[in-house]
């Protein structure tokens, strides 16, 4: 985990790092590489044995791809492949969907070993996944 002080010191590291000009990433609007970005520097902090942990909705249940109204039924369409920004989702800033695959692939990509996944939600169908990975 980050202290204050760690954070405070990535702050000043990156204001002095980007171009004069260049808005900093919390002032730009999250892009789909964003997801790829955050793994990579995540384990740019971590000292080996480190740990990563994340927790969100289930990328292959929640999203603007996936019908819940016929529960316990889900119907996923063809926008579960769709990496475009999307405002068909409850969020009204409109989101960015990464497929379970993406998401896996760039965390072994930034240089971190899966160690565990989870799934757990209502009726046998998840809407939280989880994974634990460790900087090699």
């Amino acid at each position: 985990m980050l202290r204050a002080a760690e954070l405070t010191d990535l702050a000043h590291r990156l204001a002095e790092e980007r171009p004069a000009g260049e808005r900093m990433p919390s002032e730009r609007r999250p892009s789909p590489g964003a997801g790829s970005l955050v793994l990579r520097e995540a384990a740019r902090a971590l000292q080996p044995g480190g740990r990563f942990v994340h927790l969100g909705v289930h990328p292959c249940f929640i999203g603007a791809f996936a019908d819940w109204s016929e529960r316990p039924r889900i119907v996923v369409d063809e926008r579960y492949a769709d990496r475009s920004r999307s405002f068909a989702a409850w969020n009204p800033a409109g989101a960015w969907h990464l497929p379970l695959a993406d998401l896996l692939n760039a965390t072994t990509a930034a240089g971190l070993r899966l160690v565990r996944t989870a799934e757990a939600g209502p009726g046998g169908v998840p809407d939280l996944f989880d994974l634990l990975a460790v900087k090699n």
